[in-house]
């Protein structure tokens, strides 16, 4: 979890999308053990959601969703 929140401060788009896709699969398929990470996720996916990336976004859209059931 520690290299995937490090990975999404990447300056390179293409990286920094892939690991929020990361995120969005870890999130989808481990969610009943991901309230430990919350926190650290939250400020992970506010600043992403601000990018100028439609892309980032977007995968910030896709984790939100999967963290709210």
């Amino acid at each position: 979890m520690q290299v995937v929140c490090e990975t999404t401060q990447s300056q390179d788009i293409r990286v920094k999308v892939a690991a929020l896709q990361c995120l969005v699969r870890i999130m989808s398929l481990y969610y009943q053990f991901m309230e430990q990470y919350m926190q650290a996720l939250f400020p992970i996916t506010v600043q992403a959601i601000k990018s100028d990336e439609a892309d980032v976004a977007l995968q910030v859209c896709i984790f939100r969703k999967f963290s709210s059931y």
